[in-house]
């Protein structure tokens, strides 16, 4: 029965890779996808945009001074 199961798998194997064969795998690919040069300039875009503008703050953040009025020191 396990020898059954062994030659199927084997003959699968061999169909997938025949027709998989002929084109490189997707992540060769990729560079000649759309897609990806657009995601590429905008992840470079908001790193950019992050660093320029001192991480997501229009302004630097300045702390207010904290009165403590009329508090007692021991």
């Amino acid at each position: 029965m396990s020898e059954n199961e062994n030659n199927h798998h084997r003959v699968a194997k061999a169909e997938q890779n025949k027709v998989h064969n002929n084109q490189p795998p997707y992540w060769k690919r990729v560079h000649h996808d759309w897609r990806f040069w657009t995601g590429l300039a905008l992840c470079l875009v908001a790193i950019l945009y992050y660093i320029m503008s001192v991480d997501f703050s229009l302004r630097p953040r300045i702390m207010p001074k904290q009165s403590f009025g009329n508090a007692t020191t021991p």
